[in-house]
């Protein structure tokens, strides 16, 4: 790895997305493709540097789960924003033991 940046266009090949990777200079470096993997929600790529014939191995991505930041935690600091949704997420706690007592009583009731 040389730290440059390759620039290509994905086109559709196959049930692949394919592109020549060129750096700025034009000197090419390779093929790259990709294809989504319903099945496992995953995006499965390979790459093939330039001259040769094969592809190096598979190699699988999954989107990473990350949680946005909220409007609130934008407009706050975070430290605020943390003790609002700690508390937010007592209340939820307080709210489903209540439920799960409504439910335990109308399950024992006589009737």
């Amino acid at each position: 790895p040389t730290g440059r940046r390759a620039y290509g266009f994905l086109e559709p090949t196959d049930h692949w997305f394919q592109a020549e990777l060129n750096y700025e200079d034009g000197e090419p470096v390779g093929t790259i493709r990709l294809c989504y993997v319903e099945d496992h929600a995953a995006i499965l790529s390979n790459f093939r540097s330039v001259g040769k014939s094969e592809w190096q191995p598979d190699l699988t991505s999954h989107k990473r789960r990350q949680a946005l930041p909220t409007v609130l935690e934008n407009d706050m600091g975070s430290n605020e924003a943390n003790a609002h949704a700690e508390e937010g997420g007592r209340a939820d706690e307080r709210a489903e033991e209540q439920e799960l007592g409504r439910r335990e009583e109308r399950r024992t009731a006589p009737g």
